[in-house]
């Protein structure tokens, strides 16, 4: 992996912050433990500050083999996205935090393979990938941090191979009074098999270390000055160590000490511990022969040989953490713990509370950005859609699946249902002409409204039960643009032709369809609708030799603001992109409750995209010439989709990684509850009328499960594609 993509790498981020926050929380523990049982006897201290410093040292595991989930406890959601549709000169990332509108285009595939290298092609078409700040930061920071891990690595390294040679120069000890001394001090030990005991003239300090073939080591040069009590102190001390495995210990004490070596905490922890278990060794020498003559042995000793040792896998008679005064005091102190070791019990609630500390630490986290994936993971099911001709839009429900379908033969719209089960055809609808249940122009998009489906047709909306049967009509006046009607409450909300039906506004009707409230300002119609194309020619009329006079063109965005309107909770939301992200709630009569504003990052529109834009209207839709002056913002609106589904509020933005925009879930308040890149949309045009700049609805959200309309190029069918947005 290139040092470019290790710094913007959400995951490694997210794997950062989560190692730092919680080893400072575990490091917090300690301290407070050690604070709170700073009386306790030694054996206490000891046992639980080596069980946190065990979870330390095993918590960079549990980091890389399992992540933290994304909605616990400690979870920031930061969610910096990163851009991949950028120039070629300049990263522009665009960051939003909060909420969006709806409508999108989906990239035509067949299979799951084919719906990857869709996604893989349009991602390398990009230039380069920017990358966010705050991730930068925090994997730069990880970067070294891992540097300042491996020079303490590296010491440790050295420690060791230094004992290995030092290994080479002991020398069997001669001394009669060791046999006297194993003698006494067996029963202080007596399920132990006593280690050698030898000298070395390098040494300078008694020691003892070895976890196969532990000994103890006394200097050459202080064997002959050491007294019988002296010796024999030094053995007892030496032998409580190996008792207790304080050399496997204090090697697990440097590793941790060397991965958080930025932590002041973990000094503490390391120091506390090193005193606790120096405290237990001595409590074995008063025990065999009393405070004051231990204590006249300790400052002999310190006058005849440096006490405290650095090494690894090796155990001295002192720390450098404690004075020798401090210690002298404390040994001779009538108010001493002479605990040496823990009941058997003790140690096991020690260890259950550890554990159980862990599992809960590690169940919560911190997240920059909600893990992007390495590529478009392929749908849950894909359903192949033969009974459909060209379906239009798709509506989602728990029981039913409505497709609006185009039937070119017949030049008319149908809905087409299926079973949410199963997916098996269960009947299609909508028949062409002016009477009940039929349509001059439609049916719509059907609209899922309690327990009917809302079909709108030219001045009118007709009503459906689930399964297809006409319920009732509603005739509407000629202000009242159908396609956008909705019920609210005891009234209606819609966006409605203002007069001259140049635009329309927001206004709240009552059952009647009288206006209660006009709730939005005047919105260009070429905000919402692109102009409409030609009509064909009739069956048998020849074409006429003169073109018709030039009519007034209409002003048209290549990548218009998004501009939707939806009903939840008895509220009017309204998202207008023209205010940057902004979704306005309002009450059932029309009145502003609340806003949903976000800060975020603009992302600039790629220099190419005007030529291939109108390479393709050329091409594809030159009648639009005829028609619209087309033109071209330099920035992306601030969200490109707008849903609520399942009470939430879901919304795509134009920001890509890995062929995948970003998705934001937000509660109905606008406060985010995930944001990812995982919504398999593209911020592409498409010209095609009836999905123009997508504005086209062609997926829809239920259950937590999204359903794209998606065409199989080599079948050239349709299919239903359906995954996980969770």
């Amino acid at each position: 992996m290139s040092i470019q993509a290790l710094i913007s790498n959400p995951q490694t981020a997210d794997a950062v912050l989560n190692l730092a926050a919680q080893s400072m929380v575990l490091l917090l523990a300690g301290w407070i433990f050690s604070l709170i049982f700073r009386r306790a006897s030694a054996p206490w201290r000891s046992g639980g500050m080596l069980a946190l410093i065990l979870i330390l040292a095993l918590w960079p595991l549990k980091i890389v083999l399992f992540p933290t989930a994304s909605d616990g406890l400690f979870r920031i959601p930061v969610g910096i996205p990163i851009s991949d549709f950028v120039e070629a000169d300049r990263d522009n990332s665009m960051g939003v935090q909060s909420e969006m509108t709806y409508s999108s285009q989906v990239p035509a595939s067949t299979d799951a393979s084919a719906f990857r290298s869709e996604a893989a092609r349009k991602s390398a078409s990009f230039a380069r990938r920017s990358i966010p700040p705050a991730v930068m930061a925090i994997n730069s920071l990880g970067i070294l941090w891992i540097l300042g891990t491996l020079v303490f690595l590296v010491r440790i390294l050295y420690g060791i191979a230094y004992l290995s040679g030092f290994k080479n120069g002991l020398k069997d000890i001669k001394d009669p009074r060791l046999t006297d001394i194993f003698g006494e001090i067996r029963t202080t030990f007596p399920a132990m098999r006593f280690p050698p005991v030898y000298s070395s003239p390098a040494g300078n300090s008694p020691i003892a270390f070895g976890l196969r073939r532990p000994r103890i080591v006394l200097p050459e040069n202080l064997l002959d000055r050491l007294s019988s009590s002296e010796l024999k102190s030094i053995l007892i001390h030496e032998a409580a160590h190996l008792r207790h495995h304080d050399q496997l210990a204090g090697v697990v004490q440097r590793l941790v000490a060397a991965i958080y070596w930025w932590n002041p905490l973990v000094y503490a922890l390391t120091a506390g511990f090193s005193v606790a278990r120096e405290e237990v060794s001595d409590n074995y020498g008063i025990l065999q022969n009393g405070a004051r003559p231990y204590a006249e042995c300790l400052y002999g000793l310190a006058r005849k040989a440096d006490l405290i040792i650095r090494l690894p896998f090796a155990v001295g008679i002192a720390t450098p953490h404690i004075s020798l005064e401090e210690r002298i005091m404390d040994i001779i102190s009538r108010k001493r713990n002479l605990k040496t070791q823990l009941a058997k019990p003790v140690i096991l609630g020690l260890a259950l509370i550890a554990i159980a500390g862990a599992l809960v630490m590690g169940s919560h986290g911190l997240t920059m950005v909600d893990p992007a994936p390495s590529g478009p993971a392929a749908p849950a099911k894909i359903i192949p859609l033969p009974m459909v001709k060209r379906p239009m839009a798709l509506t989602a429900g728990k029981e039913r699946i409505y497709l609006l379908d185009f039937d070119q033969a017949k030049i008319a719209h149908q809905i087409v249902i299926l079973s949410a089960s199963d997916f098996s055809h269960m009947k299609t609808f909508g028949k062409k002409g002016q009477g009940p249940g039929e349509f001059l122009m439609g049916p719509g998009i059907p609209r899922i409204v309690g327990n009917s489906i809302w079909c709108y047709d030219i001045n009118k909306m007709v009503v459906f039960s689930p399964d297809g049967d006409l319920q009732k009509e509603i005739l509407l006046p000629h202000e009242i643009n159908s396609n956008s009607l909705l019920p609210i409450g005891s009234n209606y909300v819609t966006l409605g032709w203002e007069e001259g039906y140049s635009s329309q506004v927001g206004r709240v009707f009552d059952q009647n369809f009288r206006v209660i409230k006009q709730f939005t300002p005047a919105i260009p119609i070429s905000l919402l609708y692109p102009p409409p194309p030609p009509p064909p020619p009739r069956p048998g009329q020849k074409e006429t030799a003169q073109k018709a006079e030039p009519q007034p063109k209409t002003d048209y965005q290549a990548v218009p603001d998004c501009i939707g309107l939806a009903v939840a909770d008895d509220k009017i939301f309204f998202a207008d992109t023209r205010e940057g992200f902004h979704i306005g709630v309002f009450d059932a009569q029309g009145n502003p409750l609340y806003e949903i504003k976000k800060n975020y990052e603009t992302l600039k529109i790629p220099a190419d995209f005007q030529d291939a834009y109108m390479k393709t209207i050329r091409e594809r839709s030159a009648w639009l010439l005829d028609v619209a002056n087309i033109q071209f913002r330099e920035f992306y609106p601030a969200f490109m989709s707008f849903k609520i589904a399942d009470g939430k509020i879901y919304l795509a933005t134009y920001a890509q990684q890995n062929g995948l925009n970003e998705l934001i879930v937000m509660n109905l308040k606008g406060d985010i509850l995930k944001r990812s890149f995982s919504f398999p949309l593209s911020s592409a045009f498409d010209l095609d009328y009836n999905n123009f700049n997508v504005s086209s609805i062609r997926y829809d959200i239920c259950d937590g499960q999204i359903y794209f309309l998606m065409k199989d190029e080599k079948t050239n069918g349709y299919e239903l594609h359906i995954q996980s947005v969770d």
